[in-house]
């Protein structure tokens, strides 16, 4: 399929380099991204496309063993599947993966799911994140697990130079969930590899949209003044801020999301 033919382009990623406080923790857990957006009189032919491929990929050789990816869906972003790796030296072996396990399914059959999917795709992109604990807050509270599918995504795009400004704010978020004992957390990632760097996506987890906002007025509740002022300084180094909805797609993920459920 059109995303797995784009990760031929993994190995110009690896030009990237992580940032210093990344180097300083050890191997960071980094993830490459394939968002694609289809066209919109396609998508069910799109998602059956998908399955049939994922059906095929659970029959051969190998392949549960040596791929993983997690599906992500929704209105702006699209389709986002999201392949982890153990930093940057195993991009090549995850690359070397999918080559193999493509010979493993023939060629034929291997070309025909691509073509199909790529006649259902207006356009893709391809990035690099890797993830920041030292910036994120309680990240057991967004793994996966069936009970809390949304994803909320704010995608902070950082003016040039800001860039331990924004982390030390984020820090400063986590003393301030921490002081009034909060116990929703958020992962914070960090883009290496992407379009429009510098940028940070803060992810937050809930059962739906509606949990969410109920959540996050009464953690601002909490949070009173404080977090009004750490609110209004964050905006001072963003060039911009947007906010999406998404969710998990077990169904378009692999192997079967039960056999990733309480990770990432």
């Amino acid at each position: 399929m059109n995303r797995f033919a784009l990760f031929g382009s993994a190995a110009a990623l690896a030009l990237g380099v992580p940032s210093a406080a990344a180097q300083e923790q050890g191997p960071p857990q980094m993830f490459y991204i394939v968002q694609e957006f289809v066209k919109p009189a396609m998508l069910q032919q799109y998602e059956s496309s998908t399955k049939a491929f994922l059906k095929d990929l659970a029959a051969t050789p190998k392949a549960t063993e040596t791929i993983r990816f997690t599906a992500v869906s929704g209105m702006e972003v699209g389709y986002i599947y999201v392949v982890p790796v153990s930093g940057w030296a195993d991009l090549g072996k995850a690359f070397e993966n999918w080559e193999t396990v493509g010979k493993a399914m023939g060629q034929q059959k291997w070309g025909e799911h691509m073509a199909r999917s790529a006649a259902t795709v207006d356009h893709s992109a391809t990035s690099m994140i890797m993830l920041r604990p030292d910036l994120s807050y309680m990240l057991e509270r967004t793994a996966l697990t069936p009970e809390r599918p949304y994803r909320h995504y704010s995608w902070w795009y950082v003016i040039p130079g800001k860039e331990q400004a924004i982390e030390d704010v984020a820090k400063e978020y986590v003393a301030l969930y921490r002081s009034k004992g909060i116990e929703t957390g958020w992962r914070i990632y960090q883009s290496v590899v992407g379009p429009d760097n510098p940028m940070y996506l803060v992810v937050a987890a809930a059962s739906d949209p509606a949990a969410y906002q109920a959540e996050q007025k009464r953690i601002a509740t909490l949070l009173g003044q404080a977090g009004r002022d750490l609110s209004n300084k964050a905006m001072q180094f963003a060039r911009r801020v947007e906010q999406n909805d998404s969710w998990i797609r077990p169904d378009l993920s692999f192997p079967p999301m039960q056999q990733q459920m309480g990770v990432r």
